[in-house]
C-alpha cells in the first residue's frame, strides 16, 4: 500500500539538517548539507542557490521518517536509457551516460501530522450474506426440465452509531504545492519502509523545503482522517462494507513533522544551449 508508513516511533529530530537556501529565479527553497558548497537549483539549472539567513528562515520544522534511496543500478540505468531514447531527434548532450553523471540526489517533503480525534458517529453497515435458489431450464438434449442451483451474494445493511476516540498518527499531506505533479510525472512513493532519521540522513542530500504551510495542509489532512475513521468503525462494527458515514470531529492538538521522499535530479543539454531539469524516481527509477 503505497501510503502506509510505520507509526511514529515518538522520537522526531529538529530540521537543522543543512543550511537554508533559495533559487532566486524559481523560489525553490532547500537545506543544502553542512559543508557544502551552494549548487546550482535543480529544479530550474538556472540559478546557484542563495544562502539564507538561518533567523531569517523561520522556526525548524522536525523531519522524522525519511524514504530511502533503493532503487536497483540496473533499473535506474534502464530508466535512463528509456528517457534518452524516447526522442524523435534528440539533443547531442542527452544520453543515459551523461544524465547518469549528473545525478544528484533530492529529497522532497511530505507533512506528517499526528492528532487526537473524537467523534459521534453514524453510519450504515453492510454485511454479506447468501441466497440459494433454484432455477428451472428446458434442456433441449435431455429433453426435459431440469433444475440448477444459483447462489447469488447480497448486501444486509443494518444502522450503527457510536462514538470515537482515537490518536491518529503520521497522516500525510502535501507539504509543497508541486506535490501533485510530482505524483503524476514520477509516481508515488513506496512509504511502508520509512525509516526514522535519527538525528542525520541516510544519504548526503538537498532537501526541498515546504512552501504549505500546516494550516493549509490541514485541508488535505482531515479527509485522511475521514478515511481512517471509517475503516475503524467498519472494523469495530465486524461489517463488510459501510456507507452514509456521519460523524462529528473534534480535534485535540496536532503535531507537525515531516516525511522526506528521495528523488534524483539531473539535466541535459539541448542545441540552443539551455539546460533541461530531469527527474527521476529514486525508488523505482
Amino acid at each position: 500500500m503505497p501510503d502506509s508508513i510505520p507509526p511514529s516511533s515518538g522520537t522526531t529530530i529538529a530540521g537543522n539538517l543543512g543550511a537554508p537556501a533559495v533559487c532566486e529565479h524559481c523560489d525553490w527553497g532547500y537545506l543544502v548539507p553542512a559543508g557544502e558548497a551552494m549548487p546550482v537549483c535543480p529544479h530550474c539549472r538556472q540559478r546557484v542557490l542563495t544562502p539564507v539567513d538561518s533567523s531569517a528562515a523561520g522556526q525548524p520544522v522536525e523531519s522524522e521518517l525519511v524514504a530511502t534511496f533503493d532503487v536497483a543500478d540496473v533499473d535506474l540505468g534502464r530508466g535512463l536509457q528509456r528517457f534518452a531514447s524516447g526522442f524523435l531527434f534528440k539533443p547531442a548532450d542527452l544520453s543515459a551516460g551523461n544524465l547518469r553523471s549528473r545525478l544528484q540526489r533530492v529529497y522532497l517533503p511530505r507533512w506528517l501530522v499526528d492528532c487526537d480525534v473524537q467523534a459521534d458517529w453514524r453510519a450504515e453497515a453492510g454485511f454479506n450474506y447468501q441466497v440459494v435458489s433454484h432455477e428451472d431450464q428446458f434442456s433441449d438434449e435431455a429433453r426435459k426440465w431440469q433444475s440448477r442451483e444459483v447462489r447469488e451474494m447480497r448486501v444486509r445493511w443494518e444502522p450503527r452509531v457510536g462514538r470515537l476516540a482515537r490518536r491518529y498518527e503520521n497522516v500525510v499531506a502535501p507539504a509543497t504545492e508541486e506535490d501533485e505533479a510530482v505524483r503524476q510525472r514520477l509516481g508515488d512513493f513506496n512509504l511502508t519502509f520509512a525509516v526514522p532519521i535519527n538525528g542525520r540522513l541516510p544519504d548526503a542530500a538537498l532537501i526541498r523545503t515546504a512552501n504549505r504551510s500546516p494550516d493549509d495542509a490541514w485541508t488535505d489532512a482531515v479527509p485522511v482522517l475521514r478515511q481512517r475513521a471509517v475503516a475503524e468503525c467498519r472494523n469495530a462494527c465486524r461489517a463488510n462494507h459501510i456507507r452514509e458515514f456521519d460523524w462529528s470531529p473534534q480535534y485535540g492538538t496536532r503535531h507537525w513533522t515531516q516525511l522526506l521522499l528521495p528523488v534524483y535530479a539531473s539535466y541535459y543539454q539541448d542545441a540552443d544551449n539551455v539546460l533541461h531539469p530531469v527527474f527521476v524516481h529514486g525508488q523505482t527509477g
